[in-house]
């Protein structure tokens, strides 16, 4: 589980980085745990579970002006 973090964590950079939005679905999780269907459409071997889930696409949305920052000193 902690590698699956670490990877969705680094995920979500790479995300942001080229443009996509993203957000963790923790729902997904309690559905996929309980649900045969759901695992075997994932094609998950037996003993596996999902540890996380993000959703990735373009945001349709723009904002224009973000938190006032600091420059930084370089």
């Amino acid at each position: 589980p902690v590698d699956a973090a670490l990877a969705s964590a680094n995920i979500e950079l790479m995300a942001n980085a080229l443009g996509l939005g993203n957000v963790y679905c923790g729902f997904f999780l309690l559905a996929a745990d309980g649900n045969q269907m759901l695992q075997d459409w994932m094609q998950l071997p037996p003993g596996h579970q999902p540890v996380t889930c993000m959703v990735l696409g373009y945001p349709d949305v723009i904002y224009h002006r973000t938190v006032p920052r600091k420059s930084p000193t370089i």
